[in-house]
């Protein structure tokens, strides 16, 4: 598997242009399907919570237990539940993205709800949450210059102890011509991910 270079990782400074979004699309899911896995391999998370087998595949609304190693010394572990995948018209990324890009750029919003279930705060924290194509090639998130008020599309809340909640929207790109298959959570390419069938 590889993971794709985002356009939409370029910081972008300038202001939104008020304008339609246009052409939303909600995909409904699917049939399972084992999930792929990044180029990158980091050590794998280790920690005492029950989590969703490898390789689950689950319905978008079904909720996951995942763990990922955050950092050297920080095992995150969140109930995480991918509940809506909606395509986008491109005029959605109007002002946030050079002109000569956005013909390239098909965006979709994700939406999710993560709950911290382990044992450490963890603010700020980036999920290694993938849309991952038919091709199999997997493509990160989506980072903004400052607020995009339609889908933030940021790491999980400065301050995000264990108990916490929060509902997030995060923000993938794909060529207007790849469908999207699955959203995986895959913190490293040695073991199989959990993924949410969204094509």
């Amino acid at each position: 598997m590889t993971v794709r270079t985002l356009a939409l990782a370029l910081v972008v400074t300038f202001a939104l242009t008020a304008c339609s979004g246009g052409g939303d699309e909600s995909i409904e899911p699917g049939s399972p399907s084992v999930a792929g896995t990044p180029t990158s391999t980091p050590e794998p998370a280790t920690t005492t919570a029950t989590t969703t087998a490898p390789g689950t595949t689950l319905a978008l609304g079904e909720s996951g237990t995942v763990a990922w190693q955050v950092d050297a010394e920080t095992t995150g572990t969140v109930d995480l539940v991918v509940s809506q995948v909606q395509r986008k018209g491109r005029k959605v990324l109007a002002g946030w993205v050079p002109e000569d890009q956005i013909a390239d750029a098909m965006p979709y919003f994700v939406r999710a709800s993560v709950t911290n279930a382990g044992e450490t705060e963890l603010g700020g924290a980036a999920l290694p949450l993938y849309l991952r194509d038919v091709s199999g090639v997997l493509t990160p998130a989506a980072t903004f210059g400052s607020d995009f008020t339609r889908c933030p599309s940021t790491p999980l809340p400065e301050s995000f102890a264990p108990g916490e909640s929060a509902d997030i929207c995060l923000v993938y790109t794909l060529a207007p011509k790849v469908a999207p298959d699955a959203m995986t959570f895959q913190p490293t390419s040695t073991e199989l991910g959990v993924a949410w069938r969204v094509g």
